[in-house]
């Protein structure tokens, strides 16, 4: 863990709150992006250096998306899926690949993409593609 990247919030939950030993395991979510013109939402979490998403974040957010997939976003909305942004640097305009899920994509498509104009990945949905977006 990189106590420079967390928040305030996230180093006191991990000094004052139970442990992962103890049974509590804390993750954060990189973005929810909701377009309200269509009523379409998805979840995204980034990955700098081309990183791969930790066992328990990669549990959480299976766990989530799951709900997410039976029960949609209430009402009109519509869940889009669970998608993992992988740069190979630290931004967009430093990486020379950037990935979603498995799929390498340009500038433009990653700007298409996050606005959920033009999907240029599939949604993360079977165990296999959860485990390939997983360290192990």
């Amino acid at each position: 863990m990189f106590p420079d990247r967390m928040s305030g919030l996230s180093n006191w939950i991990r000094s004052n709150c139970r442990s992962a030993k103890d049974g509590l395991s804390v993750v954060n979510i990189d973005y929810v992006i909701r377009r309200w013109d269509t009523k379409q939402f998805m979840v995204v979490e980034e990955k700098m250096f081309d990183g791969l998403l930790p066992y328990s974040q990669s549990q959480a957010l299976r766990q989530l998306d799951s709900i997410f997939r039976q029960f949609g976003g209430g009402g009109e909305w519509s869940y889009v899926g669970f998608f993992l942004v992988r740069l190979s640097n630290k931004s967009p305009d430093d990486s020379d690949v950037i990935r979603i899920n498995e799929s390498v994509v340009t500038l433009d498509q990653l700007k298409e993409h996050l606005s959920i104009e033009s999907l240029h990945a599939k949604p993360i949905e079977s165990a296999a593609e959860w485990k390939s977006i997983t360290k192990h």
